[in-house]
Parts: C-alpha cells; sequence; structure tokens
C-alpha cells in the first residue's frame, strides 16, 4: 500500500471538445452490450484510474454496470429508453395536454349538468360522440401522471394515440402510473 498522495483529478471534457470526450469514452470502455432488457458498460478500471491521475492498478480488472432498457416506439421513431424510469423533462407534447384540459372541461359539463350526456356534448363541440369518449377517460388520470406531461416528463413513448384509445387502463393510480411506463412493473407474489 503506497502512502502516496493521489494526483488531482483531471476532467479533459468542457462541452466543446466532443471529439476529445468521445476518445476518452472509448479507451475507457472495453465493451458495450445490449441485450433485450438491459444495457451493460464494461468499464476497464486501470483505464479510468489512469485518466484520473492515480497510481496504475491491473490493468485486467474491470466493472460492469448494468441498467435497464427498452425500446420506445413513438410514431415512426424508436428511441433506446435507459434507466429504471427516469424521465428527464423535455419539449411538452402539447396535443397531449389540450387533450387533458379537453378532457377534464367535458367532464365538468357532465358533471355539472350543463350538458345531459356525451352526445350532447359531441353535438355542441362539433366533435364525433366517439372523440369525445375517447378523450374522457383522461379526466381520470393520476395527479402525477397529469403533473408529469404538464412539465414533459412523461415516457418518451406516450402520446396521445396511446393513451387515449387504451381500453385497459385501471382506475388505480398506481396501476395506471405502471400501464403507462411511468414505474416498472413489480413482480406478484404468487
Amino acid at each position: 500500500m503506497s502512502s502516496r498522495r493521489p494526483r488531482p483529478c483531471r476532467v479533459p471534457s468542457p462541452p466543446d471538445h466532443t471529439a476529445q470526450s468521445r476518445s476518452l469514452l472509448q479507451s475507457l470502455l472495453s465493451r458495450i452490450e445490449v441485450a433485450e432488457t438491459t444495457l451493460t458498460l464494461t468499464v476497464a478500471l486501470g483505464r479510468l484510474r489512469e485518466a484520473l491521475g492515480f497510481a496504475d492498478l491491473d490493468e485486467s480488472q474491470s466493472h460492469a454496470i448494468v441498467v435497464p432498457l427498452r425500446v420506445a416506439k413513438r410514431g415512426v421513431e424508436q428511441k433506446l429508453v435507459i434507466g429504471a424510469g427516469a424521465m428527464a423533462p423535455g419539449p411538452r407534447d402539447e396535443s397531449l395536454v389540450k387533450a387533458l384540459a379537453r378532457a377534464h372541461a367535458w367532464f365538468e359539463n357532465i358533471r355539472s349538468q350543463r350538458a345531459k350526456d356525451v352526445s350532447e356534448l359531441a353535438a355542441r363541440e362539433r366533435l364525433p360522440r366517439s372523440y369525445v369518449q375517447a378523450h374522457l377517460p383522461l379526466a381520470f388520470l393520476a395527479p402525477t401522471i397529469i403533473a408529469a406531461i404538464l412539465e414533459g416528463r412523461q415516457p418518451i413513448d406516450l402520446n396521445l394515440k396511446r393513451l387515449m384509445y387504451r381500453t385497459d387502463l385501471s382506475s388505480n393510480w398506481s396501476l395506471q402510473r405502471q400501464q403507462l411506463g411511468f414505474e416498472p412493473f413489480s413482480a406478484q407474489p404468487g
């Protein structure tokens, strides 16, 4: 065991050094494995210690980082969603926000008897009855789901079409979060 003090950490990657960052990352990762539900990054610990300015470590040692992965489809695009349900804020889906607002307004019209039923409401709005009826369940989404949508933190594959025509959506808010991809499904004791 050496009593030498480690040298200060060298962080070589300001945002404008993309090529340098890419090169450093390629040198630190000895393997990247993409499986159906996981992404595994194998870090060469010796190279990492060297890049950080520490004494050399056995070059053959490595550490595997395994993170959940899923392929999300949104329209014609496909995106890799990495991490355990972490939703990074992105641009709001304005059509989804508008649909939520409509659903709440329409439900309030029916609840307060300003419209006697869905048919009357659809006629007043000059929309097909089926369209109005497909929107109404959005008024019963969990408050945390609504907040996430308003902040642009919904799962990348959650769009208006997927949400409106989901016929099996639970009235239980916790189950809704799982069904819509806000939380991973937990195994039920069997």
